[in-house]
């Protein structure tokens, strides 16, 4: 290193310096580009591994894409282009009582086949792959808005699930619902002839006997091959999206005859396909008969005092007389937390449990939530649940999603049955919610 000599002028010694600045300025830079062109030879190199290669190499993830991979002039692969996608997800088999009536593990199948297109299933202390024992013909795929990529992904490995952009997740989250539509996607049904399931969901226990009745008288006459003895009868009442709205029977493709014998059986309902391997009688309180209209039969009495008792983990609501007798179950859904705890902080989508009572009876049919009609049914009963508010039971616009963990923390019922409920309490009736 060359030492300025003092004899020099300072204007100078300030030229030298100056000279050597530069003189570092560039040498820097071109260390700089070499680094930059090493960098991206390395990455070149590893775009033209092979995929099974770059699947062993450390912190390179392999993510399945809808591309298709070529091989390019050189004979090398050129890997799909698709962008990672980093995702957990919530698992819930929402058709339990269907999957433990066939005893297959629609959890397991369904784990295996989103991990091994590289998409992660939550599995740990807080959140696991839960199975709720209901009956959910469909599917459906919660994400938060601007997830769409997740979201396709995810449907395109599960072959079926309808979109909802759920506000309350967090973006990267989601939470798929599992439904009976899902279950011959992912397994096999050893080509055995469909069997034919009975949902009673009219809130009656007779209706099932009626339409048996009906079906056996009908056996001959409409020329239907179907032995009425194996008939599977379920009480889906409390299990299936509360009392169903109207009378559907589900059939596989090539049961459309079958299907369509079945509904003039019961004398009104639709007949609807269902990528399933069996058929699914659902009888809801439009089965033609008048007796069986009601959801459920019963009307409260104005001189008695009544109890309701929230059973979470059961999703149902008892109505208890002052004798504790339960004259009435109506089908709900709680909060959409998977975990079923106890409410531990605001906006965690869990519904309080302990002993709380009626603060207030509102009008609700004409509250709107993010701009939507009815979302809250015609009666939204307040609690009063120290520490947290908000907190009540009201009906909804989405019957069809009863008997599951779905809402912010309230508690839904088919808006039929919330007109019931509200005329069974008054400000100051107790209400219990247990796990």
């Amino acid at each position: 290193m060359t030492i300025l000599k003092k004899d020099k002028t300072v204007k100078e010694n300030k030229r030298e310096w100056k000279k050597r600045k530069i003189s570092i300025i560039l040498v820097l830079i071109s260390l700089l580009m070499m680094f930059n062109a090493q960098m991206l030879t390395a990455q070149i190199l590893i775009a033209q591994t092979a995929p099974e290669e770059k699947s062993k190499r450390p912190g390179v993830m392999v993510v399945p894409s809808t591309s298709t991979e070529q091989v390019n002039s050189l004979g090398r692969v050129t890997p799909a282009t698709t962008p990672s996608i980093s995702v957990e997800i919530a698992l819930i088999n929402a058709c339990g009582g269907y999957t433990t009536e066939i005893g297959k593990d629609l959890l397991g199948a369904a784990k295996k086949k989103l991990s091994a297109a590289g998409l992660k299933v939550r599995e740990d202390s807080v959140v696991k792959p839960m199975t709720v024992s209901i009956w959910r013909f469909k599917t459906y795929i919660h994400y938060y808005p601007g997830d769409e990529a997740a979201y396709n992904a995810v449907r395109n490995v599960l072959g079926v699930g309808e979109g909802v952009k759920d506000n309350t997740l967090f973006k990267g989250y989601m939470k798929v619902i599992l439904g009976i539509d899902v279950v011959s996607k992912l397994l096999d049904d050893g080509g055995q002839a469909p069997s034919i399931y009975l949902l009673n969901a009219t809130g009656r226990g007779d209706a099932p006997m009626s339409f048996i009745e009906d079906l056996s008288d009908a056996v001959s006459t409409l020329d239907i091959n179907i032995d009425v003895g194996s008939i599977r009868l379920f009480e889906a009442g409390k299990a299936m999206g509360g009392t169903a709205e109207t009378t559907v029977v589900y059939y596989p493709v090539g049961a459309g005859d079958v299907a369509e014998k079945l509904v003039a059986t019961i004398g009104n309902g639709s007949a609807k396909v269902l990528d399933a391997g069996d058929i699914f009688v659902v009888l809801a309180p439009d089965y033609a008969e008048e007796e069986f209209k009601a959801i459920p039969d019963w009307e409260p009495r104005a001189d008695e005092t009544y109890e309701i008792i929230i059973h979470k983990t059961r999703f149902i609501i008892e109505v208890k007389d002052s004798n504790g007798i339960v004259v009435c179950e109506f089908p709900i859904s709680i909060g959409s937390n998977p975990d079923f705890a106890d409410k531990k902080m605001v906006g965690d989508s869990r519904t309080p449990e302990g002993d709380f009572t009626v603060s207030n009876i509102h009008s609700s049919s004409e509250w709107r939530f993010k701009n939507i009609d009815l979302a809250y049914g015609p009666y939204f009963i307040r609690l009063k649940t120290p520490g947290w508010t908000g907190i009540g039971i009201h009906g909804t616009n989405e019957p069809y999603l009863l008997g599951a963990p779905i809402s912010h923390g309230c508690i839904r019922l088919n808006s039929k049955n919330i007109v019931k409920l509200k005329n069974a309490v008054k400000v100051g009736t107790k209400v219990v919610i247990v796990h």
